[in-house]
């Protein structure tokens, strides 16, 4: 997820050349999910989405959380109302 500091906005928008429309919460979990669904490990990997930035939190080890990380997943979609409020959200 990009977060745009307001002290540089201006010049990314200007760089950035066309216009720049964020993702949706939704659009983001089902990036995460698109992820975590297409990893394959064998041996241990530390998985962390849990940036403050983030709408949601996700972390596990793989492969042993992966389903425990998609079946979370799965209920953050049909519980918005469980997103950081936007307000929170930042370094």
């Amino acid at each position: 997820t990009l977060i745009i500091e307001p002290g540089v906005k201006d010049e990314f928008m200007t760089k950035f050349g066309e216009p720049f429309i964020p993702i949706s919460d939704s659009e983001a979990l089902s990036e995460l999910e698109d992820l975590v669904s297409k990893i394959e490990a064998k041996d241990e990997i530390i998985f962390r989405a849990n940036h403050g930035s983030n709408a949601y939190t996700i972390k596990g080890t793989f492969p042993q959380d992966k389903q425990s990380m998609l079946e979370k997943i799965s209920w953050m979609k049909g519980h918005p109302e469980a997103a950081r409020p936007e307000g929170l959200r930042g370094f």
